[in-house]
Order: C-alpha cells, then structure tokens, then sequence
C-alpha cells in the first residue's frame, strides 16, 4: 500500500514541502531564489514530482523522489516564450511555456501543461489560457 502524502508548492519561496500523513515536514525542494513553483504532478508510477516553475525559466523540473528528492531533467525550454534563442521572443509554441499553471498525465503516458499566458504587464489585452498536449515521448501534439 502506497503512503499517504501531501506536496505543497509555496510559490513565493521558491519551495515545494511534502508533508506525512500525521502532518510532519518529510522533504523540502528548495528551488532557485528567483524561482516560482506554480503548478504540481505527482506521478506515483514513476516515483516522480512534475513542477512547474513560472518564472524565469519558464518550464517543468523533474524530480525523481524515490528517496530523497532529486531534480533529474527539464522539460520545456528554458525561458519559455521569453527565450529569444530557440524561436521569436513572446512566441508561445512546442516546449514555450508561459506562466504554467496545471500540469497531468493520463493514463497512456500523455502530458499536458496548462499555461496561463496572458495578464503581466505589456500583454494585458489578451485573455485566456493555452493547453500544450504532449505523447509519452514528448512529441507536441
């Protein structure tokens, strides 16, 4: 039987808590300084947490948390439609998160991340939130 437990993004100190299920403080990620935890995935079948992070860099960290929590990839580019690297910068697209606010599975493997672009300071005249639907291979669908 699997343990009850509780993962808690608290986005403004850049920290993701687990907690036990009396309540007890098991583990803490503490992420970059300037980073903002903002949307979670526990996916028990592969022993791994899914975080979103908002800013700056804009995608998910994987970490694997079979013992003590390790971050073991990314996925997404870093800076997300921000980056000016990969594509044109404010271009959303495959792997150019904006502000990530869900992210889940289903049961095939597929991942879905929730972006709620619009609303900081020079976009505020679009509205609306984009849903980015990935295989299991991380093929943008």
């Amino acid at each position: 039987m699997a343990r009850a437990i509780l993962w808690v993004v608290r986005k403004s100190a850049g920290v993701v808590v687990e907690y036990g299920p009396g309540g007890a403080l098991l583990n803490t990620i503490q992420m970059h300084a300037t980073s903002r935890p903002s949307a979670l995935y526990y996916d028990a079948a592969n022993a791994q947490l899914l975080v979103g992070d908002q800013v700056p860099d804009m995608n998910i960290k994987i970490y694997n948390i079979a013992g003590q929590p390790v971050q073991v990839v990314t996925f997404g580019v870093q800076g997300g439609y921000l980056d000016a690297t990969t594509g044109i910068k404010g271009q959303v697209g495959d792997k150019r998160f904006t502000r990530i606010s869900g992210i889940g599975k289903d049961a095939a493997g597929n991942l879905y991340v929730l972006n709620n672009p619009w609303g900081g300071g020079w976009d505020l005249g679009r509205d609306g939130t984009d849903l980015h639907a990935y295989d299991a291979t991380g093929t943008l669908q």
